[in-house]
């Protein structure tokens, strides 16, 4: 994820299904947000791909550990709440994995 010097964000996403060894990109412009706004919805649209993608299990990596925190733990401001249920309702944390990377 990138932010330009206007403060709008963008992100951009790889989903790979080794198996196969095919994957899916996605770009997306996410305008005038927060840095923690745009993490989460990067994570989403993430999820979302892969499971167009036919993936039965996720594996979800991010360098947010505020991010992976607000998703597994909870919490986080009151305008992030409906990405975090969103996102939960698509992972079952029983069964994927998420984890912060650098």
């Amino acid at each position: 994820m990138d932010a330009s010097r206007t403060g709008l964000l963008v992100a951009e996403g790889l989903s790979e299904i080794r198996q196969d060894s095919a994957f899916g990109t996605f770009f997306s412009f996410y305008g005038d947000c927060t840095i923690l706004e745009a993490e989460l919805r990067a994570i989403l649209d993430g999820i979302i791909l892969a499971q167009r993608l036919g993936l039965s299990v996720l594996w979800v990596e991010s360098d947010s550990t505020l991010a992976i925190h607000c998703i597994t733990k909870g919490g986080g401001p009151w305008h992030i709440q409906a990405t975090l249920r969103h996102i939960r309702h698509l992972l079952a944390l029983d069964r994927d994995t998420i984890t912060h990377i650098f």
